[in-house]
């Protein structure tokens, strides 16, 4: 995967890679404290059958692009489908996606290529052990990647946060005390030194729901890398297609 297919694969699920975390003070939860503000949690995510949305993400960082901005156009059903347009320069398209929860498919416009991969390739990409439904939870500002029976929910200044050891992964989720809606998430694993954090803002009312409309991804390694997203024309259980005809295309 070349590397403009790689920054808008990894834009569109706005993970580069774990972070590090700095050390704060903070207060534990009372066990029954935690069962309520979890189940609140849990209570508050954000529901769809069908949800589609058009983004833009504004690339800031000393990795050499043709590009500066992606344009994303996100078609999805839940626990099915997630399906991507992206476009660069002058709106055209480069790219396709079709991504199921046993396989990755790609078509590159500009090279007149497919490329058909198990779901499980995406682990070349993003270290970290993502599912399809963690996918998906992350692209309307669910949390993901989180254990809510084992993890410790803490107070963090202004923020609640549930902090979830899975495998080598840390997981440091924070969450608005007042809606328990998802505000940001770090990772650590220690196998990657590098600094990562992604936040969800600008919650606006979707379908009675309330939905980030704007995201952040910062990543501070060798190669410094700040992604900002604004996230438009959501539209949800309003069901469509999606077309994906690779025939004309070279197999890879």
């Amino acid at each position: 995967m070349n590397k403009v297919l790689l920054i808008a694969f990894a834009s569109i699920f706005f993970l580069g890679s774990c972070g590090l975390f700095k050390k704060s003070t903070k207060e534990t939860a009372t066990a029954e404290k935690r069962m309520e503000t979890i189940q609140s949690i849990e209570t508050n995510q954000f529901d769809f059958d069908w949800l589609s949305m058009k983004s833009s993400a504004d690339i800031k960082g000393n990795i050499n692009l043709p590009f500066n901005r992606l344009n994303f156009n996100i078609r999805m059903k839940k626990d099915s489908l997630i399906w991507v347009s992206v476009s660069a320069i002058l709106n055209i398209e480069g790219a396709r996606f079709l991504i199921s929860p046993d396989s990755i498919k790609v078509i590159d416009k500009l090279k007149g290529t497919y490329t058909a991969k198990p779901f499980n390739f995406i682990q070349t990409y993003i270290p970290v052990p993502v599912s399809f439904n963690d996918l998906q939870n992350l692209l309307v500002g669910n949390p993901f990647l989180i254990d809510p029976e084992n993890g410790k929910l803490m107070h963090n200044g202004d923020n609640l946060e549930l902090v979830s050891h899975l495998q080598h992964l840390i997981n440091r989720t924070s969450f608005d005390p007042k809606t328990h809606k998802l505000t940001a998430v770090e990772m650590e694993d220690g196998r990657v030194k590098q600094h990562s954090k992604l936040s969800y803002e600008s919650f606006q009312t979707v379908n009675e729901q309330l939905f980030p409309t704007e995201r952040s991804l910062e990543l501070v390694s060798k190669d410094s890398l700040k992604i900002d997203f604004n996230c438009a024309k959501i539209k949800v259980n309003q069901p469509f297609g999606f077309p994906f005809k690779s025939h004309k295309y070279e197999k890879l």
